[in-house]
């Protein structure tokens, strides 16, 4: 009787799924603008900032997103809510005319419902660095807190309602901000450099953290 063997078949791969493709919207200062510091008291924004290797990294893991950039040098937590000098920049550029970036993203959020992959925010940083030459320092820093709480409270969810409730939103902090200050520049200083590693790490990142979340969104630990 002749045997019959059966072949085994390979099972053939299966091609990944192709995602389809969602924005990522990026808004807040200089972080977020891509600014880069090319000399002591010089700089320009390009695309070598965070927001503009989020796409490239997520593509290695089956992601493509588009970066919309919001974000502007300069920018505070009331700036963005209400200057109307500032609008969406290109790298390159920094703030050119326009609405408020905070209106801005909501409008594309809103516009692109459903297509929104992610959502980054890093805005507070220059509300404590203004700090540096007032006096005393430490009441213009815990003002500047609860001022930073107050503003993140109305962006963030301003930003969840546009884009709605499963959007990941990531809000950054901050490292310490006080060596970029040139301490030559006034004896002033000398008060903020002694409270910068508190300024940060004890004050202005917990806020963050915790206005992020209050939102439903999530922060670096």
């Amino acid at each position: 009787m002749q045997r019959l063997v059966r072949r085994a078949r390979c099972p053939r791969a299966r091609p990944s799924p192709v995602r389809r493709r969602q924005y990522y919207v990026s808004l807040g200062d200089s972080y977020a603008a891509g600014y880069q510091p090319t000399g002591p008291k010089g700089g320009h924004t390009d695309r070598n900032g965070f927001a503009y290797q989020v796409p490239v990294l997520a593509a290695k893991k089956g992601y493509d997103l588009k970066l919309v950039n919001f974000g502007c040098s300069g920018a505070t937590t009331a700036s963005i809510l209400t200057s109307p000098r500032l609008r969406p920049v290109r790298a390159g550029l920094t703030c050119i005319p326009g609405p408020d970036p905070g209106a801005a993203a909501e409008a594309f959020l809103e516009r692109h419902r459903g297509r929104i992959g992610l959502i980054t925010v890093s805005i507070g940083g220059n509300d404590v660095t203004r700090c540096a030459f007032a006096s005393p320092a430490l009441s213009c820093l815990t003002g500047a807190v609860t001022t930073i709480g107050r503003n993140l409270a109305t962006l963030v969810a301003g930003l969840r309602a546009a884009a709605g409730p499963s959007v990941p939103i990531v809000g950054t902090t901050y490292p310490d901000g006080a060596p970029r200050l040139d301490s030559r520049r006034s004896a002033r200083c000398g008060a903020w450099l002694a409270l910068s590693v508190t300024a940060f790490k004890v004050l202005l990142n917990p806020e963050l953290r915790r206005s992020y979340a209050a939102a439903g969104g999530s922060s670096p630990t």
